[in-house]
């Protein structure tokens, strides 16, 4: 009997031993995702688990965040909130299933996701959720079995990654790090005016079809259902949304908003039209309001709730914002995005400047001498790379000017780069704004040099930024800017491209 007891410890053991192998293998000091975006979401859950009584919490994705003022929505209702959203990649049912388990009497539950088929649906992403909750795992409690499986099965691959970026941190003083929230959930971050190219993201058009998903909307009836048997109510709520990105007709708004007052009836607040809103209160995506369209959207939310009957007596005077930007703009007078969004092919010559030829040896101090091989557009106040001149489309190896006539460029237009031989691509420090589709025919173009050191700077395209080039693409950022990138919003989507420029020397 002993001798049997002493082979199954020792058998048990054994099968113990790759485990611990493993962990001990991908063991880290400090967490490479500690000052992450997402990973604020512990402190999110650490406020709506600790605050008590009654509680108007807004659960959904990043939208929330940059488009919400919560001491100004406190100050208005009475209730303490909670902003509940991170980022839309974790998704939406995940995130209901969060908040559940901490939802009592009392609590005013806003639902919000982004107007896009992916938040619209039950997608949800372990890899991220692992990097937001990996300090917290016990906030995962709230999710179903089948999403606990799909969690444990993705640990492996999440350690060894976390492992990977050993001694990488996300800095401070950038917009997409933990340390941009302040303690209601908001990003507390200078966002004062679009800087999208053009105004609005083309690769991501706001349309109604892919949205009314009977799966999504069971899930929320059960979400609501399981909430109100709390003492609690929820109300959906529209998301933001960069007008100049409406693909969908009035026709096509009213049937889906019949849509949601026969699935959800009675908890629908609003209409899609007062979340509509001109492309200068936008940022950076077509979702990310500035600080003055934050205002804006809360006031909006502060209305429509007092109207359901929500919160304290409305006050004699407006609330005040704790935003430095409570004065909203005039959309007619702003230049927080381009006055023309002309697609190139309709540029008039007046619009578009094609430069002459420059000597390459001139010593000008105007003149930049890579300003011969493109197509200057101004938009806006702000120079952009329309295309490539026929030299310029004859360059294997490129660098792009930093400035045209001495002044700076901000950034490349849709299709600018068009090229059939380029193979390698330099853009310097300066360029910012990064259009859809730039690469789209450019098939051999395997090496891009970036030098942009502050990637939460730039504005960038949701998918498609990438496409055209050739499969082996490999994009050189500067080192210590690599987590930075790895935890930005948008850049953090094209990730499988981006490597350490000091890697550039080990490549033939």
């Amino acid at each position: 009997m002993k001798r049997f007891i002493k082979l199954l410890i020792l058998f048990l053991l054994l099968l113990c031993l790759p485990f611990g192998i493993f962990a001990a293998a991908t063991r880290v000091g400090e967490n490479p995702y500690h000052n992450s975006f997402t990973a604020s979401l512990v402190d999110k859950y650490e406020r709506l688990s600790t605050l008590s009584g009654s509680r108007l919490i807004l659960v959904g994705g990043s939208s929330l965040p940059f488009g919400i003022d919560s001491a100004r929505l406190e100050k208005a209702l009475g209730l303490p909130v909670v902003n509940f959203g991170v980022y839309a990649a974790l998704g939406t049912k995940v995130m209901t299933e969060i908040t559940l388990p901490e939802i009592h009497a009392g609590d005013v539950v806003i639902l919000a996701p982004e107007l896009d088929p992916q938040t619209y649906s039950d997608y949800f992403n372990p890899d991220i959720l692992w990097e937001a909750a990996c300090e917290k795992p016990s906030l995962l409690r709230g999710l179903t079995l089948t999403e606990k499986e799909e969690m444990a099965f993705r640990w492996f691959k999440f350690a060894l990654e976390r492992k990977r970026l050993e001694g990488e941190t996300v800095p401070d003083g950038i917009l997409y790090a933990r340390s941009s929230f302040n303690t209601y959930g908001d990003i507390d971050f200078p966002r004062t005016e679009n800087i999208v190219a053009g105004g609005y993201d083309a690769s991501q058009p706001v349309r109604m079809e892919s949205l009314m998903n009977e799966s999504f909307f069971r899930f929320v009836q059960d979400y609501i259902r399981s909430a109100e048997k709390k003492g609690a109510h929820v109300w959906f709520w529209f998301s933001p949304v960069n007008e100049s990105a409406v693909q969908y007709s009035q026709e096509e708004a009213i049937l889906f908003e019949a849509f949601l007052n026969d699935r959800l009836p009675g908890h629908v607040l609003g209409r899609l039209s007062d979340t509509t809103y001109d492309a200068s209160y936008f940022y950076n995506t077509n979702y990310h309001l500035t600080e003055s369209g934050a205002v804006m959207h809360t006031d909006g939310l502060i209305r429509l709730l007092r109207e359901a009957g929500t919160g304290s007596k409305e006050p004699d005077q407006p609330p005040e914002s704790s935003s430095a930007a409570a004065t909203l703009p005039d959309p007619a007078e702003s230049s927080a995005y381009p006055s023309e969004s002309i697609p190139a092919a309709e540029t008039t010559p007046a619009e578009s400047h094609e430069t002459t030829a420059v000597p390459a040896e001139s010593t000008s101090p105007s003149v930049d001498p890579g300003e011969r091989f493109v197509i200057i557009r101004e938009m806006g106040g702000s120079l952009y790379v329309d295309g490539l001149t026929e030299e310029g489309r004859q360059q294997t190896s490129l660098t792009l000017p930093e400035k045209y006539d001495g002044r700076s460029i901000a950034g490349i237009l849709e299709g600018a780069l068009a090229s059939d031989v380029l193979t390698e691509l330099t853009i310097p420090e300066n360029y910012r704004f990064f259009d859809s589709y730039i690469f789209e025919d450019t098939p051999l173009l395997s090496r891009i040099i970036l030098y942009l050191k502050e990637p939460s700077a730039s504005s960038v395209p949701m998918k498609g930024l990438f496409d055209g080039c050739a499969k082996d693409l490999a994009v050189y950022i500067p080192d210590e800017s690599y987590s930075a990138y790895l935890s930005d919003y948008n850049w953090r989507l094209y990730r499988g491209f981006l490597h350490r420029q000091s890697e550039i020397a080990a490549v033939p």
